[in-house]
């Protein structure tokens, strides 16, 4: 349970690090619930039995509600606790599942985000097996800031910067050191 709550910590914090977004989510008591109630609660578990038929063979989902104003009211993420190997570090096999990398891609949906094409970012489409999808990238990084900005532009790596734009002395400016998308 540890691993997993680190897991599922580090996937929130990581679309947390970008300098240029205030998006920062601060972790609540843990409590034995429906992670998919809803009961105005943003809500983060497992579904140890029973994973409801309607949610198919999904690893994870994601649900939210908006006030109509696109605010999101509640938002929601549950895990499938059955038939999935979830691993929280070590190899992984062709039948091991990261927790962190599905993990940091239903936090990318519960920000608001539907599914990208762009290789090695959280919200690719389908699940690559990898822990590629831990970590944002440069088009990740637009998006929160654009949807939840702050007047800020520090950053530990090119990803946490806008596209063609490089993290140098821990400021976002300048050019990339390598490809956006390969670092």
């Amino acid at each position: 349970a540890d691993e997993v709550s680190a897991a599922v910590d580090a996937a929130f914090a990581e679309w947390a690090k970008p300098g240029c977004s205030e998006f920062d989510a601060q972790r609540g008591p843990d409590v034995a619930a429906d992670p998919l109630a809803q009961d105005g609660i943003f809500s983060v578990g497992f579904y140890e039995d029973g994973w409801p038929a309607s949610l198919g063979v999904a690893l994870a989902v994601t649900t939210w509600l908006s006030n109509g104003s696109c605010d999101i009211t509640e938002a929601d993420i549950a895990f499938r606790g059955t038939d999935v190997l979830w691993v929280a570090d070590g190899w992984i096999s062709h039948l091991e599942t990261d927790v962190q990398s599905v993990a940091t891609h239903e936090v990318g949906h519960w920000l608001g985000f539907g599914h990208d094409e762009i290789y090695g970012s959280p919200m690719d489409t389908p699940y690559s097996n990898t822990r590629i999808e831990r970590t944002l990238t440069c088009h990740n990084t637009e998006g929160v800031c654009t949807l939840y900005p702050a007047p800020g532009d520090s950053c530990t790596q090119d990803r946490y910067c806008a596209c063609g734009v490089g993290c140098n002395d821990g400021i976002c400016a300048g050019d990339p050191a390598e490809n956006d998308e390969e670092d």
